[in-house]
């Protein structure tokens, strides 16, 4: 039996030591070139201002930060919330204790910081910068800070706790394009796509460009980073429906989701609407309009799908990607060149000030029309958009023009009763210009002569959800509760809470599941929405008086049956 040997076997040959090159600890480099240097100096006196540990440290930091934020966002940072807070060293030196290196920061001096920037001069309406704004630079901040809070160099503590509070509340979120602007910018879109199709587009490459990329937003509805960043093999066949369907991926950066949304294929040409072209119809067309430009982009742009050929700055490339900053550029010359405008129920046509076209508002209005197809259905509304159901109610599903200017004509219609001016010339001519509907239209809600199960109706021959064949009264119930022509008086209640504890009482009957599906939402619309417009002791009689002697209409589930919503 061969015996075991214990000797070590040799030491093996070291390697040659892989030489990494040394990154300039001045440098940031991203899509450009961020370079700390520039405030080593007090941005006054030009004097030395020995900083450079804290410099060095903070470029680490941003550095660091490059493996999870985008190019821009660290860009914006660079720019933005690092220029202002060394401007506060620089001008609060002589308030401030030393600092040099990143120890040398605590709380009092960060407070100290918010304080100066919450009263900094800035050229806005109120002379300082808003509170949202405020909270943005101090976040950028922040951010860069808290990788020193991983590595040990800072403590957690030094950060002041909640120096912003209800922020939140002042952000004013974008709103979805009424009815009027969004016609208007869909009208001058198909304009524009017809004289491209036809060779007779008066514009550069970035404003044909511009076209193609507010139909596909408005079309799909997705964030404009996910567009922006779109890739030339978006298109893919639809694997069960090869035929008649594609697919349509887009990569969301900040979820780190994947969104595929599945389209039909177009129509042959001579049956394709220039308003309604398909989206896939359109992204061919992009591919064929930069295919030339392929070869002649940087290799990390070839696979994108929005490349134009500059006209100016040619010293960055002969080929570019279409960016936010062109967008805006290209969008402001697309409403001066069409005289668009932004209508509201509280401007007149003649003092309209000029349509601002955003992708975030393309998406707030998908969101909106999706809700309503859908019946308000929040999933599939989320699943469109590529969110979940809780984020698309909370930051989507605005209240549009259409339900403001029904609450007010309920409003008014209140006050007449109560004032007694229902016969008033003048009252009935408001209201009608109000709800844009005929004064007899008016007269008729008024004396409940257009009385529904559920309330009353502002057009119950011609309205949304109405036969419309000049004969048959509209009875669709349910339909009531996202129709802009309901209208819901306080002599309605009755009838109205009769219908409500009736889909209570449903509820045993169907299921949990099934009951949520189909009339959960009309609970919710009475509870959240109509009662909140009446004084409570009103609602508390009506909704009393309701269930235990319901309205002869919806005294059984029979009359569920017999129109149709069981």
């Amino acid at each position: 039996m061969k015996r075991k040997d214990y000797h070590r076997d040799p030491v093996p040959q070291r390697a040659d030591t892989l030489q990494v090159e040394e990154e300039n600890p001045w440098i940031v480099e991203t899509t450009s070139i961020l370079d700390f240097r520039r405030w080593q100096c007090h941005r006054e006196t030009r004097v030395h201002a020995e900083r450079d540990d804290l410099l060095k440290t903070m470029a680490t930091c941003l550095r660091r930060l490059t493996t999870t934020r985008n190019a821009r966002t660290i860009k914006a940072i660079f720019q933005s919330s690092l220029q202002v807070w060394f401007e506060f060293l620089d001008i609060e030196k002589a308030s401030l204790p030393p600092v040099h290196r990143i120890a040398d920061l605590n709380r009092p001096l960060l407070d100290q910081f918010i304080n100066w920037l919450t009263n900094r001069p800035s050229r806005t309406e109120t002379g300082r910068l808003s509170y949202a704004t405020t909270r943005s630079i101090y976040g950028g901040l922040r951010t860069v800070l808290a990788q020193c809070v991983l590595t040990g160099q800072l403590s957690m503590d030094c950060f002041p706790r909640r120096p912003f509070p209800d922020v939140a509340r002042t952000y004013k979120s974008h709103q979805p394009y009424t009815k009027e602007e969004m016609q208007a910018l869909m009208f001058a879109l198909a304009r524009d796509l017809r004289a491209i199709k036809d060779g007779a587009f008066d514009g550069n490459e970035s404003d044909r460009l511009l076209v193609y990329f507010l139909l596909v937003a408005a079309r799909t509805g997705r964030n404009p980073t996910a567009l922006y960043e779109m890739e030339r093999d978006a298109v893919q066949p639809h694997p069960l429906k090869p035929d008649t369907h594609c697919l349509l991926t887009t990569y969301k950066r900040r979820g780190n989701s994947v969104s595929i949304q599945s389209f039909q294929k177009p129509q042959p040409a001579e049956h394709i609407s220039m308003l309604t072209a398909d989206t896939t119809a359109l992204i061919r067309d992009l591919l064929t309009m930069t295919s030339d430009l392929v070869d002649e982009a940087p290799t990390e742009l070839r696979n994108r799908l929005w490349l134009y050929r500059r006209g100016h700055r040619k010293d960055l490339g002969p080929v570019g990607l279409f960016s936010i900053h062109m967008f805006m550029y290209c969008a402001e010359r697309f409403v001066e060149r069409h005289g668009l405008l932004a209508y509201s129920a509280s401007t007149r046509s003649e003092n309209a000030p000029p349509l601002r076209i955003t992708i975030m508002r393309l998406r707030k209005t998908f969101a909106s029309r999706m809700w309503e197809l859908t019946g308000g259905d929040v999933v599939t509304t989320a699943n469109l958009l590529g969110n979940k159901p809780q984020v698309t109610d909370t930051h989507y599903l605005a209240v549009t023009p259409d339900m403001l200017r029904n609450h007010h004509f309920l409003g008014k219609c209140l006050e007449a009763e109560l004032r007694g001016t229902t016969d008033d010339a003048v009252t009935l001519a408001s209201l009608a210009e109000e709800m844009r509907i005929g004064i007899d239209d008016v007269k008729r809600i008024l004396k409940g002569e257009n009385n529904t199960g559920v309330g009353r109706c502002s057009s119950p021959f011609q309205g949304r959800y109405a036969p419309k064949d000049g004969r048959t009264a509209c009875s669709a119930f349910l339909y009531c509760f996202r129709c802009p022509n309901q209208v819901v008086m306080e002599s309605d209640l009755y009838r109205l809470y009769s219908f409500y504890w009736l889909l209570v009482k449903e509820r045993n009957l169907i299921g949990r599941n099934q009951w949520h599906k189909i009339y959960g939402w009309v609970v919710r619309e009475i509870d959240k929405v109509i009662a909140s417009q009446f004084p409570p002791h009103k609602i508390r009689e009506a909704k009393e008086k309701a269930l235990t002697a319901p309205h002869p209409m919806w005294r059984d589930r029979s009359m569920l049956l017999a129109v149709g919503h069981a």
